[in-house]
C-alpha cells in the first residue's frame, strides 16, 4: 500500500468515517483525525495521562515541601527514583515488546501480557536483592534501606509489584485502550497526596515521600488488571477471531537491541537525581530533583504518542508515514506550548516550593524545558524505527540520551562544587 502524504486525515474504518462526517457546526472545527483516529485517541490519552501526573506531581511535591524537610525530600525522592530505576531494568524491555507486539497477537494477547508480567516480578525481585547486598559500598546515603528487616521486605516487594504497574501501562496501549491509563493513574496520583501530609504530620521524614508513594501501588495492580483481563483481551480476541502466529525471532531482535536502548533510556531519566544526590548532598540536591521531575513530566508528553504510533503502526504498517506525521504535529505543537510556559514562568513555578528552590532551580528548569522539544522529536523516531526494526539505531540512539543527561547532571554538580568552594565552612570541608 503507497503511504499517504504527510495529513490529519487518513483512512479509517467506515465507521469512523460515518462519524467523521456528522454535520456541520463546530464539528467541523475539529480535525478528523481527533474524532475517529485510534492513534490521536490513545495518544492524547496518553498525554493527558502525562499533563494530569505533572500537575498532581507538582501538587505532591509542593506539599512535601511544606510538610517535608529538604533532607526528606532530597532522600525520599533519590529512594523514589532508586524503585523506579530497578523496575525500569527488571521489567526487561517487556513495555515496548508489549505495545509492539500485542496489537498482532491475536487470541494469545493475554498469555503474552501474563508472561511479561511473571518474568519481570522475579526478575525485580533479583535486582532488588543485589542492589540493597552492594548499596553500602556504592551510594552510603541509601544506606538507610538496609536498616531493618521491614524496610527491606518492603523495598524488595515495591520494586516487584512496580513492575506490574509499570507494564499494565503498556499492555493497555497494546490493547489500543490507552484510555484508561489517566483514570488510573489520576486516582492513584490523588491517592498519594491523600497520604502524605497525614504520614508527614506522623513525623515521619523520608519514609513519609516513600511509603505515599509506593503504598497505593498493589490496589491499582489488582484493579486495573481485573479489567484487563476480563473485559479487554476478550474484546481483542473477539475482534480478531483467531490466533496469530508469533514471529519469535523478530521478538527476539527486537527484544535484545531495544533493551540495551530502553535501559540507557530509564538509567537516563532515573539514575541522574542519584548522581546529583552522591555529589551534592540531600538537602543540596532537592532544587534539582524538582526541576527534573517537572521536565520528565514534558520528557511524557513526546514519549506518550510515540507510544501511541507505536501500537498503531505495527497493526497498520502501511500508513506509517502519515501516522508518524500525525504524531509529530499533534505532540510536538502542545509541547512548545508548555516550553514558552515553562521559559518565561520558570521562577514563579520553582518559588512554589520555597525561594530556595527558585534561586537555584529556575535556571536548571529552563534548560530541561528545551530539551524536552528534542526528546519529543527523538521520541516519534524511536516510534518509527521500532515498527520498522531498525533495532541498532534505536539502542545508539537511546545510549547516547544516556551519556548527554548523566554529563548535564555531572556538569551541574562541578559548577554547584566551584560555587561552594567559596563558602567558607563545611562547604569547603564536603569538596
Amino acid at each position: 500500500m503507497t503511504a499517504h502524504p504527510p495529513t490529519l486525515r487518513h483512512r479509517e474504518p467506515a465507521a469512523a468515517k460515518a462519524g467523521a462526517g456528522r454535520g456541520s457546526g463546530w464539528r467541523s472545527l475539529i480535525p478528523s483525525a481527533l474524532i475517529g483516529s485510534s492513534l490521536m485517541r490513545n495518544g492524547y490519552a496518553l498525554i493527558a495521562n502525562s499533563g494530569l501526573s505533572a500537575v498532581l506531581g507538582l501538587a505532591f511535591w509542593f506539599l512535601a515541601a511544606r510538610y517535608c524537610s529538604q533532607e526528606a525530600i532530597g532522600l525520599g525522592g533519590a529512594i523514589t527514583a532508586t524503585i523506579v530505576n530497578l523496575s525500569n531494568a527488571a521489567q526487561l524491555n517487556f513495555g515496548n515488546l508489549l505495545v509492539r507486539f500485542v496489537p498482532t497477537a491475536g487470541g494469545r494477547a493475554g498469555r503474552l501480557i501474563l508472561f511479561a508480567y511473571a518474568t519481570s516480578f522475579i526478575a525485580s525481585v533479583v535486582v532488588a536483592v543485589v542492589f540493597l547486598l552492594v548499596v553500602g559500598a556504592f551510594m552510603p546515603k541509601l544506606d538507610v534501606l538496609t536498616e531493618s528487616a521491614g524496610v527491606i521486605l518492603w523495598f524488595v516487594a515495591t520494586v516487584a509489584v512496580w513492575s506490574v504497574f509499570a507494564l499494565q501501562d503498556s499492555a493497555l496501549s497494546g490493547l489500543r485502550q490507552s484510555i484508561w491509563v489517566p483514570v488510573s493513574k489520576t486516582i492513584y496520583q490523588l491517592v498519594k497526596i491523600a497520604m502524605l501530609i497525614p504520614l508527614a504530620l506522623a513525623g515521619l521524614g523520608w519514609e513519609a515521600i516513600a511509603l505515599s508513594w509506593t503504598a497505593p501501588v498493589l490496589v491499582f495492580v489488582v484493579a486495573v488488571n481485573l479489567l484487563i483481563f476480563k473485559r479487554l483481551v476478550p474484546i481483542a480476541q473477539a475482534g480478531t477471531g483467531h490466533a496469530q502466529l508469533i514471529d519469535r525471532r523478530a521478538m527476539a531482535r527486537f527484544f535484545g537491541w531495544d533493551y540495551i536502548g530502553s535501559v540507557s533510556m530509564m538509567v537516563a531519566w532515573t539514575a541522574t537525581p542519584l548522581v546529583v544526590l552522591n555529589l551534592v548532598g540531600a538537602a543540596e540536591s532537592a532544587s534539582f530533583f524538582v526541576a527534573w521531575t517537572i521536565f520528565t513530566s514534558l520528557y511524557y508528553v513526546g514519549s506518550s504518542m510515540g507510544l501511541s504510533l507505536l501500537a498503531e503502526g505495527a497493526s497498520d504498517a502501511g500508513r506509517l508515514r502519515s501516522l508518524a506525521a500525525d504524531a509529530a504535529v499533534m505532540s510536538v505543537l502542545p509541547l512548545l506550548g508548555l516550553v514558552v510556559l515553562m521559559l518565561v514562568f520558570a521562577h514563579p513555578v520553582m518559588s512554589v516550593f520555597g525561594a530556595a528552590y527558585a534561586t537555584e532551580g529556575a535556571s536548571i528548569l529552563r534548560v530541561f524545558t528545551l530539551a524536552s522539544v528534542v526528546s519529543a522529536v527523538l521520541s516519534i523516531y524511536l516510534s518509527i524505527a521500532r515498527t520498522k526494526g531498525w533495532m541498532r539505531s534505536v539502542a545508539a540512539a537511546e545510549f547516547a540520551t544516556l551519556v548527554i543527561a548523566l554529563g548535564a547532571g555531572a556538569l551541574w554538580c562541578a559548577a554547584k562544587g566551584r560555587s561552594a568552594w567559596r563558602m567558607p565552612g563545611c562547604w569547603r570541608c564536603w569538596w
